[in-house]
């Protein structure tokens, strides 16, 4: 029996939508009192815990021996970096402007990831 992937792929996508929002909402109450840097810190180390369950949990983990190795690992340590960065801005950003006013600003990325898509990833964007 087939299901429709792509209604539970949005489905996945709003829910995804707010729960970041949920995100913005704490980093925002709670810049008034903590560093963009230590909430960012925060919640990367809180962010281990469901990642490690995750995999964990993961048959396909446990099925090839439980290995962490990456073939890809310059690619890995370079979206590190570029996603530490981005995080610590939004969040200095959440301390520094309305809520709606971050948000929005993070929303309007879409039209930049295409624009982007083109160069780096030859999309072909129609």
């Amino acid at each position: 029996m087939p299901t429709n992937r792509t209604t539970l792929a949005i489905l996945y996508s709003l829910l995804a939508l707010v729960l970041f929002d949920g995100m913005g909402l704490i980093i925002k109450r709670l810049s008034a009192d903590y560093g963009a840097a230590e909430l960012s810190a925060y919640r990367n180390l809180c962010g281990l815990i469901p990642a490690a369950i995750a995999l964990w949990s993961s048959k396909d983990w446990h099925a090839k021996g439980r290995q962490l190795g990456m073939r890809q690992w310059r690619f890995a340590l370079m979206r590190g970096v570029v996603l530490t960065f981005a995080q610590y801005f939004f969040y200095l950003s959440l301390g520094l402007l309305s809520f709606a006013t971050a948000s929005t600003i993070t929303y309007a990325s879409a039209p930049f990831a295409v624009a982007l898509a083109v160069p780096l990833l030859r999309e072909q964007v129609g």
